[in-house]
């Protein structure tokens, strides 16, 4: 209750309803029948996540910008369980072309085998040249971050001048085929994109942070052992209803900074009828 009382302050509405319908989930997913012994050690560990849920998310409601925008990438599909529902769109072959294999096909040749897209999946393969080309992504990575190329080159034989072993060639391509879609940034819906767009530039009018709701008593919550822990530390202690120390007002200027900066990640895909190809904008 106390992650989803805070999950109704975010500012963002898309954010309020996912992270709603998130948290929904993932205590679903936990209802299940455990043994005693193993029961016991579990809660201790889904307390202790909850307990760090719903600091995250007071974190966020109080204006941090990290842990806020963190969130914001996971409502809109750029990080976490929702990317991977949009990436099965963009894993979907192309019903116009001959079937040749699913995934990343093989091209034989004298020294080397090389692996890229397979023709079928025409908007995986545009989508990924696209963003190779392009140099948003590398904002919030490490100077050597590099990113996966679109073809790798796998030596035909090893170095004792045999025939590479079938099992490394397949493992070795899944492992640049796995890399490449977690690189790749799938698109959103038109619908979505477009509300993105007027959050982002300013033109679609935001309501504001949700106000607080006042509590009926406003005495704290009763101390428990990992209080008195964190007193004998000598750190912040966390006392359920109470306010973090250092809360920033989330204005309108500061949240058109964070959709913009989620918004240069998400691309938008159009197929152009005449030519019979994907299009791709940023």
């Amino acid at each position: 209750r106390h992650i989803l009382r805070e999950c109704t302050y975010l500012p963002d509405p898309a954010a309020r309803i996912w992270t709603n319908n998130h948290v929904r989930a993932r205590f679903r997913a936990s209802d299940r029948d455990f043994a005693p012994s193993l029961l016991d050690a579990r809660r201790e560990k889904w307390l202790e996540d909850a307990r760090r849920a719903v600091l995250y998310c007071r974190r966020a409601n109080d204006g941090d910008p990290k842990p806020l925008k963190r969130i914001l990438m996971m409502t809109y599909g750029r990080i976490g369980k929702r990317k991977h529902l949009l990436l099965r769109t963009l894993q979907q072959p192309d019903r116009s072309t001959a079937p040749d294999g699913d995934g990343p096909f093989k091209i034989e040749g004298k020294n080397q085998l090389e692996f890229r897209i397979s023709p079928r999946f025409k908007m995986l393969q545009a989508l990924t040249t696209s963003q190779v080309n392009n140099t948003f992504y590398v904002m919030d990575k490490p100077s050597s971050y590099s990113p996966p190329h679109v073809t790798t080159r796998i030596p035909s034989k090893n170095m004792w001048g045999r025939d590479m072993p079938r099992r490394r060639v397949k493992n070795s391509a899944r492992k640049w085929y796995a890399g490449l879609l977690n690189f790749i940034l799938p698109p959103l819906p038109i619908k979505e994109w477009e509300r993105l767009e007027g959050l982002a530039t300013g033109t679609l009018k935001w309501d504001g942070p949700v106000p607080r709701r006042s509590r009926r008593n406003a005495l704290p919550s009763p101390l428990t052992a990992r209080d008195l822990k964190a007193f004998v530390r000598k750190s912040p202690i966390d006392l359920g209803g109470q306010e973090s120390k250092t809360p920033m007002n989330i204005t309108g200027r500061i949240m058109r900074r964070l959709w913009a900066d989620v918004f240069s990640q998400c691309p938008k895909m159009t197929f152009d009828v005449e030519e019979g190809v994907w299009r791709v904008a940023w």
